[in-house]
């Protein structure tokens, strides 16, 4: 891994602090450069990328890793975190629209070990869209925990960032919530997708992270994921408490990968058809 001195952080947004009495396990503007790996963030120490260091790096502005159609999903996580309750927030953009498949990413929260972990998936597809999924992996078996939600108004463009949001509370029945929206916009009051899990190995303290993955059928080549102003605290007690909006939910035509291409034995399961559930469209404030 190189390092290089740190420069002065551009970014599209400033970070967003931690609320008052909110314990912050986790922050990183990616300010400074390195190649070979994510280095050591500003808080919740270093990095451990997998399965290649070189697809990852940093260049003074954001986090990189780059992905090949169909190849194993690219892992970077902070081991040096455990919470069991988390509030994780992002901005994430891929450097290509999708074309023949999606882009995946997914922010990863309680992961216990290898292979057991709560996934929020990031769907990012030829059409634009953006879909939203709350999963989980358990002895390396992926399995949905709710349906996938197509994020009303929501686009994904090439070098555009999204901020995505997802929080874990609670045992031995964990909520699982999850939203996006685009950079620049007001986030949303309500949740956008929200599940109940009660799956034994995961309701204890885990570490956190970030997972992306290329579907085999993209023809975009390699595809580059940025993500800045990395925060991971714990819930403010307030959060999540105003009403939710409920997704119009799809099946999506480049499922989510199975086997190798995400890590041992990984099996997701997916039910076929399509479904659209209606939703309830908020009066948000604007700024």
């Amino acid at each position: 891994m190189v390092i290089s001195p740190p420069r002065p952080k551009r970014s599209a947004q400033p970070a967003v602090p931690a609320a008052p009495g909110v314990v912050t396990y986790a922050a990183d503007s990616f300010s400074r450069t390195i190649s070979g790996g994510w280095g050591t963030a500003d808080l919740g120490g270093s990095y451990t990328v997998d399965p290649i260091p070189s697809d990852f790096s940093v260049d003074g502005v954001m986090g990189k890793m780059a992905a090949a159609a169909g190849a194993s999903s690219k892992l970077a996580e902070l081991p040096g975190v455990s919470a069991r309750d988390v509030d994780m927030l992002l901005r994430l953009q891929t450097d290509r629209l999708a074309i023949g498949g999606d882009q995946y990413a997914y922010l990863t929260i309680r992961r216990v070990s290898g292979g057991n972990e709560y996934r929020g998936q990031v769907r990012l597809t030829p059409s634009g869209q953006v879909g939203l999924q709350i999963r989980k992996t358990v002895g390396w078996t992926e399995t949905a925990v709710a349906p996938e939600g197509l994020v009303p108004g929501l686009s994904h463009v090439a070098n555009g960032f999204i901020w995505v949001r997802m929080q874990v509370v609670g045992s031995p029945t964990a909520a699982l919530r999850m939203k996006a929206w685009a950079a620049g916009q007001p986030e949303p009051v309500g949740w956008q997708t929200e599940a109940a899990d009660s799956t034994v190995p995961l309701q204890g303290p885990g570490d956190v992270g970030l997972r992306v993955y290329v579907g085999s059928s993209s023809t975009a080549g390699t595809v580059t994921f940025g993500v800045d102003d990395l925060l991971v605290t714990s819930p403010n007690g307030t959060l999540g408490q105003s009403q939710s909006i409920a997704l119009p939910v799809q099946q999506p035509a480049d499922p989510t990968p199975t086997g190798a291409e995400l890590a041992p034995n990984e099996q997701p399961t997916r039910s076929a058809g399509l479904v659209y559930i209606p939703f309830t469209v908020l009066s948000l404030p604007n700024g």
